[in-house]
């Protein structure tokens, strides 16, 4: 009669102690690198998100000069006049509403 060993890491039987072992290493291993690229993920992620919460940031300070000035404008001189071309159309939808596209 031949003894098995069983392994409740892997799920699976093998011939003996020494091979279960290094299967359960194995796998540990596995995991651990999954841990810790998931970990090195999740800092880069981290990183864009700062990025953008600086960057969205700069943009409503920078509208928000926009505003005053274009508010201390018509105040001062009436109605402000710009013309959008096509590029300064698509260019606004494309900055504004990327998840349409």
């Amino acid at each position: 009669m031949a003894v098995k060993i069983y392994s409740d890491v892997t799920k699976k039987f093998y011939d003996d102690e020494a091979a279960a072992l290094k299967a359960e290493e194995e796998v540990k291993k596995a995991q651990d690198e999954k841990v810790n690229r998931r970990k090195q993920m999740a800092e880069t992620v981290d990183e864009k998100r700062k990025a953008c919460e600086r960057t969205y940031k700069a943009y409503e300070k920078a509208r928000e000069e926009y505003h005053n000035a274009l508010d201390k404008f018509c105040k001062d001189y009436g109605s402000y006049h710009y013309t959008m071309t096509d590029k300064d159309i698509e260019d606004f939808f494309d900055s504004s509403w990327p998840w349409l596209w």
